[in-house]
């Protein structure tokens, strides 16, 4: 039976967590699915860059519609593309 939270998790971490800190874990997360991904033989790395970058091209789209600039931007998902590139690399 649901609780008055309407089914939510009330796990503590989650209350005390900033939204920068929910950002980081879920980055860290997809970073990880993704190399266990490519490990396991279940994506390529190229097909696993190609992810990356359509998601880092949204994440720019986005970033430049709200703040109407066209300046540096460097997309959260950078460090993941770059250990991937490396991958390739080998």
């Amino acid at each position: 039976m649901p609780d008055s939270t309407g089914g939510r998790s009330h796990h503590p971490s989650l209350t005390t967590m900033t939204g920068e800190d929910r950002n980081g874990a879920a980055l860290l997360l997809v970073e990880s699915l993704i190399h266990g991904l490519v490990a396991r033989a279940m994506l390529t790395v190229e097909e696993a860059i190609e992810i990356v970058d359509i998601a880092a091209d949204v994440e720019h789209q986005l970033h430049y519609a709200k703040v109407g600039q066209t300046g540096a931007f460097e997309s959260l998902l950078a460090p993941l593309s770059r250990s991937l590139r490396v991958d390739l690399a080998r």
